[in-house]
């Protein structure tokens, strides 16, 4: 998951838990009220889009000096209204994953806390961007589409950012990042973080003027991620729109100190040599090296011996996911100290025949350290307190590993030490 699996939608458009990059939306921090219906009439909307279309060709040329990509092809803007944002939302929802597996992934969140116990993860994905959303980019058509509602004084920053995709696309091909990476979340995550923050970015350094991003001080763009964890608070999914906000905020931060330290031309090289973790998205020093994740292994077999479990899907969290999650109940510094440490994880869920409501999930977090294991192990632990009843998990640490088994249903639920003594088998370290 990513950040979280739904918010990949989010961003992307691309499905559930197996997200690519090649759908994007607008920043949603900068949001129009869900709740206003459209007034413009077919006349109005037609001058509208004149003026948009003239904006564009104003701006593009500017967009592309300051993400220094020469334009190679017309980028069209059109119109679009919340049913149409449905209409291309569910039209794209099911391209990459069929809908039992949709719904198994939505059934996973719930299981970690992400999404309330029963939600309909199609529904939540059209309630958040029906009240977020301002405009996406489609790679299919060449065309970027803004919100009819969306505010005057906030179409700057729509056609900006949206045409930075549009150079994004002309040079690197986002629809390239529209075939799921199965199974592995955080990478789809990484690559999130890299594609909007790249146009997030792009668009400040084009308002900046001359000086460009270094006209942006460091210190504003790390106050903006704890910016983005705070105001998620309101929202009813709020980890989810934390995941969605994030590569925004971090993903833009590290964007920029690569401008900074190695031109735009450091930044396309990424597109060359993607990041493969979050945590590398987060941490530009972890980038620099490419830290990769310390492997963690998970074995369904302690959970499948008992009657009637069989593992139905393996994926990873990653540190945005994690980051989102202790936001929950974390200040922001708080929050991002503790998933700082992050170096692997892994995690299997499981469900009985005929399903459940929110499978059991078992998984294991490495640490890069004991002291970073400790770090994240009780924001944890009142994370997962306030999600679900204590007898439903078990946490372990040993040494620089964190083990875990969510929403144990009745009939382990009464026997946590044998549960323990599963989990204990079921997850370690290949080295260790």
């Amino acid at each position: 998951m990513r950040s979280s699996a739904l918010a990949a939608y989010l961003v992307l458009g691309s499905a559930l838990g197996c997200a690519g990059t090649g759908r994007s939306t607008a920043p949603a921090a900068a949001v129009a009220d869900p709740d206003r219906p459209p007034t413009n009439t077919p006349s109005e909307d037609e001058g509208r889009l004149a003026d948009l279309r003239a904006m564009t060709a104003d701006v593009l040329g500017e967009v592309a000096a300051a993400r220094q990509l020469a334009p190679t092809r017309r980028v069209d803007v059109a119109l679009v209204d919340r049913a149409g944002v449905r209409r291309f939302v569910v039209g794209n929802l099911y391209e990459h994953v069929d809908r039992r597996t949709f719904a198994l992934l939505g059934r996973i969140e719930a299981s970690l806390g992400i999404l309330p116990a029963g939600a309909d993860p199609e529904a939540v994905i059209l309630e958040v961007l029906e009240a977020g959303v301002l405009g996406y980019y489609d790679p299919d058509t060449d065309t970027f589409y803004v919100l009819d509602h969306v505010p005057d004084a906030m179409l700057a920053m729509v056609v900006g950012h949206e045409l930075a995709h549009a150079l994004q696309d002309m040079y690197f091909d986002l629809s390239n990042y529209e075939i799921p990476i199965l199974h592995d979340s955080d990478r789809d995550g990484a690559r999130t973080l890299l594609v909007e923050g790249d146009a997030q970015a792009a668009y400040l350094a084009y308002r900046a003027g001359k000086r460009g991003l270094d006209a942006i001080r460091s210190a504003v763009l790390d106050a903006g991620i704890d910016q983005a964890l705070r105001l998620s608070d309101a929202s009813p999914y709020p980890i989810l729109s934390r995941s969605l906000q994030l590569p925004y905020a971090a993903g833009t931060a590290t964007v920029a100190a690569v401008a900074r330290d190695g031109g735009w031309d450091a930044v396309d090289a990424l597109y060359r040599d993607m990041p493969t973790t979050s945590e590398q998205m987060l941490h530009p020093e972890k980038l620099a090296t490419r830290e990769p994740p310390i492997p963690v292994e998970v074995d369904a077999k302690p959970f499948e011996e008992l009657s009637g479990f069989r593992r139905v899907w393996h994926d990873n969290l990653g540190e945005g996911a994690l980051l989102a999650m202790i936001a929950d109940v974390a200040a922001p510094d708080v929050a991002r100290h503790a998933a700082a440490g992050w170096g692997g994880d892994r995690y299997v869920a499981l469900e009985p025949e005929g399903g459940a409501e929110t499978p059991l999930v078992v998984g294991g977090i490495a640490w890069d350290s004991e002291a970073d294991a400790e770090a994240f192990e009780a924001p944890f632990r009142a994370y997962l307190s306030s999600k679900m009843p204590a007898e439903t998990f078990v946490v372990d640490r040993s040494a620089a590993l964190v083990r875990f088994a969510l929403r144990l249903p009745p009939s382990l639920a009464t026997r946590r030490a044998e549960v323990l003594d599963r989990l204990r088998r079921s997850v370690r370290i290949p080295s260790a």
